[in-house]
């Protein structure tokens, strides 16, 4: 028994649309990196670098299909996009941070930020309904990372203090700044 004998089927055809998304990707002169259900994932992962951080890595969007099966959710698949930033949260800083994702949550064009332990996270689940066009698709990804990439800074330096939240929504979101006042108490 090979190893793609054990793969179940909803697992392959995930694989072959990351595949073909992927292959979109090496078109635009993205950096990918593919991995099957049998390497270092439980499900098939598609990771498209989009960030260089200050050490030199370059840091990927996570792409991949929920483990939901298609009749759950009629035909259409479910794909999480997936960013972790790269930097530690000083504990000091953690509400400032929360506070900051909380708000931000509500202006953001997709996605969520969601902290936990010491990483940032930024989220987004897309219903792909049309597996033979793959062009919304990638307009999503695209968008989700220039989102990530916007916020990058100013989350780190939220996590180590040297921007409070308050100053970071008002120039970020400045639509927000009352909802922040009122709900923060500033």
């Amino acid at each position: 028994m090979s190893n793609l004998d054990s793969i179940p089927l909803t697992a392959l055809e995930d694989m072959e649309l990351l595949q073909r998304i992927r292959q979109l990707c090496d078109e635009m002169q993205l950096q990918t990196t593919l991995l099957s259900a049998v390497d270092l994932s439980p499900v098939p992962l598609l990771r498209i670098a989009i960030y260089q951080n200050a050490q030199g890595e370059l840091m990927p969007i996570q792409l991949a299909f929920s483990p939901i099966s298609s009749e759950q959710l009629e035909q259409n698949k479910l794909l999480q996009l997936s960013f972790v930033y790269d930097f530690s949260i000083d504990e000091r800083n953690r509400e400032a941070l929360l506070q900051f994702a909380n708000v931000a949550n509500f202006g953001l064009p997709i996605g969520h930020f969601v902290v936990t332990g010491q990483e940032v996270w930024y989220r987004y689940a897309l219903s792909v309904t049309d597996a033979e066009n793959l062009t919304p698709v990638m307009e999503t990804v695209s968008l989700f990372g220039l989102t990530a990439i916007q916020y990058a800074e100013p989350l780190q330096q939220i996590a180590l203090g040297t921007l409070s939240a308050s100053d970071a929504i008002a120039t970020h979101f400045p639509q927000m700044q009352e909802l922040f006042d009122t709900v923060f108490h500033v």
